[in-house]
């Protein structure tokens, strides 16, 4: 396929007619399952956008490569004056902590990148490619930094690079920081899970300064993913054992790092954190000793914006500069003389969750009744009206984009208000059975207002005889709850903690003791098989075989069900320069320039 040209692939596909604008190419390619390279040719050959829009578009197919090329560090580029400050507005009242060990919520993404970025780096049009950041190559077979049987992966960390305290990196600051990272036992822990041996070692070790070396437990075909995340930022770690920072396994009760760590950054990426007030704003300042290209603002701050209305009069106002949720009705009202929108697709998705226990499940312990309430769903409302088109569909968890998401497309959910009657029959609820449905009262996902996504959700399930009362929360006390499984019903927002498949088959298949399964007791012993098996397996065809069985069974259990992944739409001032939707940091703030 790489031999075609892009108006080539455009007859291929069914999109020849050059009339058809590039969401609807994006849609249409994201839905067939086509990869990154593949997308942005069909996208470069449709030109501009109707309403000039320039799109960036990014997709994951679950094949992993490693690159030896040059480090994936910004570039100076064009643009205008540098200096002043860069300002975003999205809602970030999910944010709960900004400490590298602990930090689990979506919008924490674009300031936990500019404080550590990572050892890899996958690029916004290509996911399944890993360039060196910190290292010097991104390790393979080929190289020697992947052992034969795929257990050890060596790094060479460049000379030179330095955190933001003034402390050169080393690779005893990896070792530091993977440790503390596991042994806190915080949300996102399980991604050094492969590292800890029998004995709770983490196999983790610096051969010399700028040598480190990891061994996993058994192979992990993502694992050159989950070292372009979460597993390598990396701190000083001098500067945080000062602030009470352990790598040792009482962490979990006595490192006393976090609450500085919240307000505080000491990694070596373009940005230092200074302060962070939530749902408020989160402000960063310019890193003197940054190692990479210089960046374009001396301050970025990633500012508190409820919802789409809010965020729109900050826009236009000319409070932000950028906003990353406006709905499709505040994209129609922007001076499109005044003001750019960059979109492509997120790895994200807006789903919701039933509790499969009976406490607090309730009814919703029974799977016919989960399932009539997928069947009693208007989903296409979500996404053309609530979404306004800019969104898909996904059939399970695991959105569209990621290895063997287009094969279950046809099993999924649709409205069915008959069979959605039949199942609740056959479970013998009797009309007028409650349900309670709890939300982050005063939120959003993706720029749509949980308001009025839980008024839909009430509306539709209503339609099948099952009385949903509604329970508006403060936001981060409902994540609280949903977390600690006391919620019988929610809807939520995933993103992705790495960019594989494996990333959203793992936590919602049914594995014990992973989030969000924990979160509505969701256990499947035939999907803790099958996925054990695919995170090992290195051959794409046979790994897609086996994460397509894992999300037949998730459909068919139906603990959560998606409503939308959004294809997203950031709303910049005119001429901006650098921006692009990212579907793993949301955005590479660094990249972004002032207009030329």
């Amino acid at each position: 396929m790489r031999d075609e040209q892009p108006l080539d692939l455009l007859a291929r596909f069914g999109m020849s007619d050059i009339r058809m604008n590039r969401r609807s190419v994006l849609k249409r390619a994201l839905a067939m399952g086509l990869s990154a390279p593949v997308i942005a040719a069909l996208l470069a050959a449709c030109g501009g956008d109707d309403d000039d829009s320039s799109p960036t578009a990014t997709s994951s197919t679950g094949g992993a490569t490693a690159t030896t090329g040059a480090a994936a560090t910004p570039t100076s580029g064009g643009g205008g004056t540098t200096g002043g400050t860069l300002v975003i507005g999205r809602n970030i009242d999910d944010i709960v902590h900004l400490d590298p060990s602990s930090a689990y919520e979506i919008s924490g993404a674009p300031p936990l990148w500019l404080a550590y970025q990572s050892m890899l780096l996958a690029e916004p049009d290509n996911l399944n490619v890993f360039n060196p950041v910190f290292c010097e190559e991104t390790p393979s077979v080929e190289n020697g930094g992947i052992s034969a049987d795929g257990l050890t992966y060596t790094f060479k960390i460049k000379k030179g690079i330095k955190f933001s305290t003034g402390k050169e990196m080393t690779a005893h600051d990896f070792v530091f920081n993977i440790k503390r990272l596991w042994y806190r036992q915080g949300n996102p822990s399980f991604v050094a899970a492969d590292l800890v041996n029998d004995a709770n070692e983490v196999m983790a070790e610096a051969v010399d300064d700028y040598t480190l070396k990891l061994t996993l437990k058994q192979p992990n075909a993502a694992f050159l993913a989950f070292c372009a995340g979460q597993l390598m930022w990396c701190g000083d770690s001098e500067a945080i054992k000062a602030q009470g920072g352990l790598d040792t396994p009482d962490a979990a009760t006595a490192d006393t790092a976090e609450a500085w760590l919240d307000q505080n950054s000491v990694g070596a990426g373009p940005y230092v954190l200074t302060s962070w007030k939530k749902a408020e704003e989160v402000v960063m300042e310019r890193n003197p000793n940054y190692f990479g290209d210089p960046v374009a603002y001396d301050r970025f701050v990633l500012r508190y914006g409820a919802d789409s209305g809010i965020q729109l009069q900050q826009l236009e106002s000319g409070e932000i500069d950028m906003a990353m949720e406006l709905d499709a009705d505040a994209i129609k009202s922007l001076d499109r003389a005044k003001f750019d929108v960059i979109e492509g697709p997120l790895l994200n998705h807006v789903y919701i969750a039933m509790m499969m226990a009976e406490d607090p499940g309730g009814i919703l312990a029974d799977v016919r009744v989960r399932q009539a309430i997928a069947y009693s769903i208007d989903y296409d409302a979500y996404v053309n009206e609530l979404r306004g088109g800019a969104a898909i569909r996904p059939a399970s968890a695991v959105p569209l984009g990621m290895l063997g998401a287009d094969k279950v497309a046809d099993l999924a959910y649709v409205q069915d208000l008959d069979k959605a009657k039949a199942l609740l029959a056959e479970a013998g609820v009797e009309e007028g059975s409650e349900v309670t449905l709890s939300f982050g009262g005063g939120s959003s996902y993706e720029g749509v207002p949980n308001e009025t996504t839980a008024a839909k959700l009430q509306a539709d399930i209503e339609r099948i005889g099952i009385k949903v009362n509604l329970n508006p929360m403060d936001a981060a006390q409902r994540l609280e709850d949903f977390r600690a499984a006391k919620l019988q019903f929610t809807f939520s927002e995933w993103g992705p903690d790495y960019l594989d498949v494996h990333a959203y088959a793992f936590p919602f298949g049914g594995v014990p003791d992973q989030a969000p399964s924990l979160r509505i007791k969701y256990v499947n012993e035939d999907n803790v098989a099958l996925l054990d098996q695919a995170i090992q397996e290195s051959d794409i065809a046979k790994r897609e075989e086996l994460y397509v069985k894992v999300m037949t069974n998730m459909i068919n259990d139906c603990g959560f069900v998606p409503l939308w992944q959004p294809i997203s739409q950031y709303a910049v001032k005119k001429g901006l320069q650098g921006v692009a939707v990212h579907a793993g940091w949301l955005v590479l703030a660094d990249r972004i320039r002032p207009p030329a």
